[in-house]
């Protein structure tokens, strides 16, 4: 994600997102677990964002999964996910398709 002015820049929709290296991800009753043996750290992700986790295979746009969460949580309007993807990719946890 390009940053300006050390702001995240706004997501258009059109980017896609895949799962990064060699990270070991167990599933527990309430979400993720994620450990990247790498940068030593541990990450949690609830329910939901465990689903969004899950469909980042560099193939589906973010307005898609936008789509598919306002459709599976039966919502009015799309959920901006800037500061998701945000954090995601600051963790290490997916970074931008080529």
């Amino acid at each position: 994600m390009m940053e300006k002015a050390g702001v995240m820049a706004k997501l258009t929709g059109t980017e896609v997102f895949e799962v990064t290296g060699k990270l070991e991800v167990t599933e527990v009753p309430d979400g993720f677990v994620i450990y990247d043996e790498t940068g030593e750290q541990v990450h949690y992700l609830n329910p939901t964002a465990a689903v969004i986790y899950t469909i980042c295979d560099g193939k589906m746009p973010v307005r898609d999964i936008q789509a598919f969460v306002r459709e599976a949580y039966d919502l009015e309007e799309d959920v901006e996910l800037d500061g998701f993807f945000a954090d995601l990719e600051k963790a290490g946890l997916v970074c931008q398709a080529k």
